[in-house]
C-alpha cells in the first residue's frame, strides 16, 4: 500500500486571525479529523498560552465543505491551579473513536503531569454517532487512570479494531530535559483488548513497533480494505509524511514517506503531526496535518522545536493497494 500525492492545498485551514483563534497563542497540534454525516470534524489539542506546551486544551472544530473549519467550542480544558501540574493539567492528543457495542462515541487523550503520562477517557453524553458534537463526560477522577497503561510513561493512546479485538498504540519516550533532541527516542507499543475500555495489556511485553528505530510519534490507524492497515504518524519528516502498513494491525512494515515541496506551503515550514485520512472519492483521501509556520509573530519561548503558530492544512493523496 503507498500514498501518491495528488494535490497540495496552499490556505491553512486552521490559521492565525479566523474566529475561534482569538486566544490561542500557539494554534494546534496533532489530534485526529473525521468525517461523519457529511460533516468533517477536527478534534486537536490547541496550545493556547504560556509557557508554552503547560497551557493546552482539547477543541472541537467543524467543517462542511473540508477546507473552511469553525470552532465548536473546548472539549477538555485543564482545572485547578495552573501553578500546579496535576495529571489533568496538560491535556494532549485527542482520539474520537465511536463504540458500536455502547453505541457512543468515546474520546482518549493523554493528560500530562507527575508522575506519570495518564490516558483518559470521556463518553459523549448524546447517544448515537450524532453524539460527536458531546458534550463530553470525563469518566475519570483526576487522579484517576481509565486504562492501565502505567508500565510506561504514555504519551499518545490510538484504540482500533484488527482480528475480532481491540488494539491501541501507545506512545512513550526517552525524553528528558538534560539531554539533547538527538538523544531522545519517541517509540509506539502495542496493547490489546476485548472491549473498548478495556482492560488493556501490553502485546509482545511491550516491545516497540520498530517502523522507525527513533522518532514514531502520535500514530493514528485507518482500515482502507479488509486487512489492510495504514499507520501515519509523525516521524521528524520535516517536508513529508510519515507512514507504514499492516495487514494484521500487530506486524507493521518500516517506515515509507510521501515527500512534499519544502514547504508544501507557504506557512508550512515545520511538519509535524498527521491527523488522518478522510475518503473523498474512489481511491482519493484528504490527508490532514498539523505544521508550524515559524512566523515572528510570537516570542522564541523554549522549546524551539514548536516554534510560530501551529496551523491545520490539507493535502489530496491516492491509495494504491500495490
Amino acid at each position: 500500500m503507498k500514498l501518491h500525492l495528488i494535490e497540495e492545498t496552499q490556505s491553512a485551514c486552521i490559521a492565525p486571525g479566523i474566529p475561534g483563534t482569538e486566544d490561542n497563542r500557539y494554534g494546534c497540534e496533532g489530534g485526529l479529523v473525521i468525517k461523519e454525516n457529511g460533516i468533517y470534524h477536527c478534534f486537536t489539542t490547541e496550545v493556547w498560552g504560556s509557557p508554552k506546551l503547560r497551557k493546552t486544551r482539547l477543541a472541537h472544530w467543524s467543517s462542511p465543505d473540508g477546507f473552511s473549519f469553525s470552532r465548536l467550542g473546548t472539549v477538555i480544558a485543564p482545572g485547578g491551579d495552573p501553578a500546579e501540574i496535576t495529571t489533568v493539567q496538560e491535556p494532549w492528543t485527542p482520539y474520537p473513536v465511536f463504540n458500536e457495542s455502547e453505541g457512543r462515541w468515546n474520546l482518549f487523550y493523554t493528560a500530562y503531569g507527575a508522575p506519570v503520562g495518564s490516558i483518559l477517557r470521556a463518553v459523549s453524553e448524546t447517544p448515537g454517532r450524532a453524539g460527536i458534537v458531546g458534550p463530553w463526560t470525563p469518566l475519570d477522577a483526576p487522579t484517576g487512570h481509565s486504562i492501565d497503561i502505567t508500565f510506561r510513561r504514555a504519551v499518545s493512546f490510538f484504540p482500533f479494531q484488527a482480528g475480532g479485538r481491540w488494539l491501541a498504540f501507545y506512545g512513550h519516550n526517552t525524553y528528558s530535559p538534560q539531554t539533547t533532541r538527538n538523544d531522545w527516542r519517541f517509540l509506539v507499543s502495542l496493547a490489546e483488548a476485548p472491549y473498548l475500555n478495556g482492560p488493556w495489556c501490553p502485546i509482545n511485553q511491550a516491545a516497540p513497533v520498530l517502523m522507525d528505530e527513533r522518532f514514531v510519534e502520535n500514530p493514528v490507524v485507518h482500515e482502507l480494505a479488509p486487512g489492510r492497515f495504514i499507520t501515519l504518524y509523525d516521524g521528524e519528516t520535516v517536508d513529508g509524511i510519515a507512514y507504514a502498513t499492516s495487514v494484521d494491525g500487530v506486524n507493521w512494515g518500516s517506515e515509507q514517506q510521501l515527500w512534499l515541496s519544502s514547504p508544501p506551503a507557504p506557512w508550512a515550514w515545520h511538519m509535524r503531526t498527521p491527523l488522518g485520512l478522510v475518503h473523498e472519492r474512489d481511491d482519493i483521501y484528504a490527508l490532514y496535518y498539523t505544521a508550524f509556520d515559524h512566523e515572528e509573530s510570537q516570542p522564541r519561548e523554549q522549546p524551539l522545536y514548536h516554534f510560530g503558530f501551529g496551523r491545520l492544512g490539507r493535502i489530496l493523496v491516492r491509495v494504491s493497494m500495490d
